[in-house]
């Protein structure tokens, strides 16, 4: 899944649009090969009751949740001045003797870039690096679809399949970052707060979450 698409590069090293229903089966037979482990978790929560491409879906999304750079507080604020500066630049282009030789409409784009800038400013106290909402919703949405599905958690089968969703790279040939996860961790960050108020209901983000799956893959 790529932007919303769901594609897979041709031999010729092209990209082919494919169903949801398509790049998730090749995706499931790729995982399985690829490791035990998760041909084990995997299998363990069909058997009891997930629907295999609905249960790759949730795996892949969290893929792309966590695959997002980190970025903390003092990085917004750098990022909003390199962009004050940047405006600042345009706007010494546009009152130069130059600006008749431009064929760039500067203010504008100094507009739209000191709005940009200014949004970030705002968004920058609410800015916590070790702190990443969409993979802890995309998380409560793989755990709230499980419970649902088969009246249990399954602690020790999904986190392993957490573990190695969090480890893929979300862009295709990408370097994979193993990141070690264990029954107890994801326990801990079920019984955490945050994720209590994910779960319960559960929370509107979730639901989002759950909705989209089912756009995606209707009756599949």
């Amino acid at each position: 899944m790529c932007d919303g698409d769901w594609v897979r590069c041709d031999p010729a090293g092209g990209i082919q649009q494919i169903s949801p229903r398509e790049y998730l089966e090749s995706w499931i037979g790729e995982r399985k090969s690829e490791s035990p482990d998760f041909r084990v978790a995997f299998q363990g929560l069909v058997d009891r009751g997930c629907d295999p491409i609905r249960l790759a879906w949730q795996l892949t999304s969290l893929t792309q949740a966590s695959g997002w750079a980190k970025i903390g507080r003092s990085d917004v604020k750098g990022v909003a001045g390199d962009l004050e500066a940047a405006v600042a630049a345009l706007r010494t282009l546009f009152f130069s003797q130059i600006n008749r030789l431009l064929k760039a409409d500067l203010m504008p784009l100094a507009g739209n870039l000191a709005d940009l800038a200014k949004q970030l400013r705002s968004l920058a106290p609410t800015v916590e690096r070790r702190v990443f909402p969409g993979r802890n919703v995309n998380r409560a949405s793989l755990v709230h679809y499980v419970s649902a599905q088969t009246g249990h958690f399954y602690d020790e089968y999904v986190a392993p399949l957490v573990e190695m969703a969090e480890s893929l790279p979300s862009i295709e040939g990408a370097t994979a970052s193993p990141r070690a996860y264990s029954t107890d961790a994801h326990i801990q960050w079920r019984n955490r707060d945050g994720a209590k108020a994910l779960l319960d209901g559960p929370a509107e983000a979730v639901s989002d979450v759950l909705t989209a799956m089912e756009e995606d893959l209707g009756q599949s």
